[in-house]
């Protein structure tokens, strides 16, 4: 199975030749698959059951770090995925998800305000 990989923290010109040097070694310990159910089971009991986890990104911010970041979408049965409301980083050693409070409140947020334009009653 592939991956989408992000380098975060790169400075890249708008246009022009593109020239990248990646010598890296990092151990992952954590697979996308596990780092994506990690997600799911935090989600379900801390934010919604509506709210799912979708297929995780490889990032590297700094040089010898990685994470997966795992997109979140909300769901309703009868609709399926009806947007993003977020996403959540896992440490690719330890498996540690991190968030703060702040980014939480936001992704609570946009999974309510995504809600209510499906949710709605029409006058």
């Amino acid at each position: 199975m592939s991956y989408e990989i992000v380098l975060t923290q790169q400075r890249v010109a708008e246009t022009g030749l593109l020239s990248l040097h990646l010598d890296e070694q990092i151990e992952i310990q954590i697979s996308a698959s596990e780092a994506r159910r990690r997600v799911n089971n935090w989600v379900h009991l801390e934010i919604s059951s509506q709210i799912r986890a979708m297929m995780p990104q490889l990032v590297i911010p700094t040089k010898g770090t990685a994470h997966w970041r795992v997109p979140l979408q909300l769901t309703f049965p009868a609709l399926g995925d009806v947007g993003p409301v977020g996403a959540v980083l896992v440490d690719v050693q330890q498996g540690v998800i991190t968030l703060s409070s702040d980014e939480i409140a936001e992704i609570k947020q946009n999974a309510q305000t995504l809600a209510q334009r499906f949710t709605a009653v029409p006058a």
